[in-house]
């Protein structure tokens, strides 16, 4: 049986692997007529401005998204740097 602490080492790990493959996959073979950017709100203090791309049939592929204590246009900046470098 693992330790709660080896388990949360372990999410950690694997959480910013995946975090990573998930934000240097590729873009540009997406067919996407629209991007559309939105904020999430978390909690009180924090905000996730996501990135959607929807297709011509309306179907919706969440691209990326950044965390921030609110939706600013510093936050939206950078996520559209950072799919902009994916294509």
């Amino acid at each position: 049986r693992e330790s709660k602490s080896a388990a949360s080492a372990l999410w950690t790990t694997e959480g910013r692997k995946r975090l990573e493959e998930f934000r240097s996959r590729p873009l540009d073979g997406l067919e996407a007529f629209a991007l559309m950017l939105d904020g999430v709100v978390l909690s009180e203090d924090l905000t996730a401005v996501v990135a959607l791309g929807i297709s011509t049939d309306g179907r919706k592929t969440l691209l990326d998204f950044e965390i921030a204590a609110t939706e600013s246009k510093e936050s939206c900046r950078l996520l559209l740097a950072r799919l902009s470098e994916r294509g």
